[in-house]
């Protein structure tokens, strides 16, 4: 089994939306097998944006969380396969396209 991690948990760990949330999101992670966890790359991209414009971190602080997460899990590039992939669930399964590329990505990851 192959799981992506979507940006909302990760900024949930990051403690956007509270104490409550980040509790729930490391469980949350703590219990996934972690060789099978991998992180599309525009999730890390994202999770830049919200540090620095909701949870108001420096950029340099921001970084630091961002290189820690890439450190931890592999990453899935977003491939011409993976983006072909996407449309096809956006447009089949009614998906947003940016869930769409998560789903997408865990198909493509390898161990």
């Amino acid at each position: 089994m192959r799981i992506a991690l979507d940006t909302n948990v990760l900024a949930y760990a990051e403690g956007l939306n509270g104490g409550d949330r980040k509790a729930q999101a490391l469980t949350l992670i703590e219990r996934l097998p972690g060789d099978s966890v991998f992180l599309p790359i525009q999730t890390l991209g994202e999770l830049f944006q919200l540090l620095v414009r909701k949870l108001k971190q420096a950029p340099a602080q921001a970084r630091i969380a961002i290189l820690a997460w890439r450190d931890a899990y592999g990453l899935i590039e977003t491939s011409e396969g993976v983006l072909v992939a996407a449309i096809e669930l956006a447009a089949t399964h009614r998906f947003s396209f940016w869930d769409a590329v998560v789903l997408a990505s865990a198909s493509e990851a390898r161990p």
